[in-house]
């Protein structure tokens, strides 16, 4: 988040303002943005798939003006053309895997999961599908009550502990401090040990 903060500071904000944005965006970015990495792995699975199909298909068509009237090379390229279905099947079921496990996952982070793994083993994947425009169904419900039954598996916006006394308490007295402090109230004198 550096480049961010680095911008916020020419922008002429104080630490504090630039350290709430920051703190801000990092809730909420979860459940509006797609990691880097995943997004680049994903586009370059996609670039590859898009290459590999338009030469499949560059060869198909070759063979195909190819074959004239050879019955057998028709067969042949019959063939292809199925394993081709076949393959596009699969690539489109990798695909649609690989966009559900990221939304999964974005959506565990964006629940403030302290360990998105834990979650994700706790979840009921079965059950968990993504629509024609992306929203994943099943999984808010899942997230809520493993919010309510695990939730120390997720983070808290409240802070943690007891607050620290309002104003200027003084100096805080130690064990040993206490002890000398005790002994000498006692004995009515310095120390006379």
């Amino acid at each position: 988040m550096e480049w961010l903060k680095n911008l916020l500071k020419e922008k002429g904000l104080e630490e504090s303002q630039i350290n709430e944005i920051v703190e801000a965006y990092k809730a909420e970015s979860p459940k509006h943005v797609v990691p880097k990495d995943v997004f680049n792995s994903t586009n370059n699975e996609l670039s590859t798939a898009k290459e590999t199909i338009a030469e499949r298909d560059k060869q198909l068509k070759d063979l195909k003006g190819q074959a004239g009237d050879n019955e057998e090379l028709r067969k042949k390229i019959t063939e292809l053309e199925k394993a081709n279905k076949v393959a596009d099947e699969k690539r489109d079921a990798e695909l649609n895997r690989l966009k559900l496990e990221n939304a999964i996952e974005v959506k565990i982070l964006g629940a403030k999961a302290k360990n998105a793994k834990a979650v994700k083993a706790l979840l009921d994947l079965d059950t968990i599908k993504l629509d024609e425009n992306g929203e994943v169904l099943g999984l808010s419900e899942q997230l809520e009550g493993l919010q309510k039954s695990d939730a120390y598996l997720f983070g808290s916006d409240k802070p943690v502990g007891t607050p620290p006394p309002e104003g200027d308490s003084g100096p805080i007295e130690g064990f040993g401090e206490s002890f000398a402090k005790q002994h000498n109230e006692q004995s009515g004198s310095g120390l006379n040990w």
